[in-house]
């Protein structure tokens, strides 16, 4: 039995991570520019 605020506090780990992890592909594929500054 968990909480809406639970959910929502999983929820935005979720999103932060995705986040994450696209800016880690983001910086292999084009390490020449700096996209390590949007993260």
């Amino acid at each position: 039995m968990s909480s809406k605020l639970e959910i929502r506090q999983k929820q935005r780990q979720d999103e932060i991570i995705n986040a994450a992890r696209q800016c880690f592909s983001r910086q292999r594929i084009s390490r020449r520019q700096h996209v390590a500054d949007r993260c």
